[in-house]
């Protein structure tokens, strides 16, 4: 059971864009990658060494992740997440 929340940017602003798109990342790809797709989203994977906080995995760690995917996945949905009005 996973708590998703779509992330919407502030506008269209190339920085607003980014910054929903991390959100992303970390709030629900973060999650639903690996239990669906058998790995962590690359991009994702990209911007935690980008910033040096990608932690440290053991050569069997993926073939873990990939053989954990699962059958069936429960969603639970309140609110979106929305860029903040200045």
């Amino acid at each position: 059971m996973l708590n998703l929340t779509p992330s919407y940017p502030r506008s269209q602003n190339p920085a607003d864009v980014k910054a929903a798109h991390h959100c992303d990342l970390l709030f629900n790809r973060s999650f639903l990658d690996p239990v669906l797709c058998g790995e962590y989203p690359a991009d994702l994977v990209a911007m935690l060494k980008a910033h040096d906080q990608l932690p440290a995995c053991l050569p069997e760690d993926s073939a873990l992740i990939a053989d954990g995917k699962i059958d069936l996945l429960g969603v639970n949905y309140y609110q979106p997440r929305r860029g903040e009005v200045s």
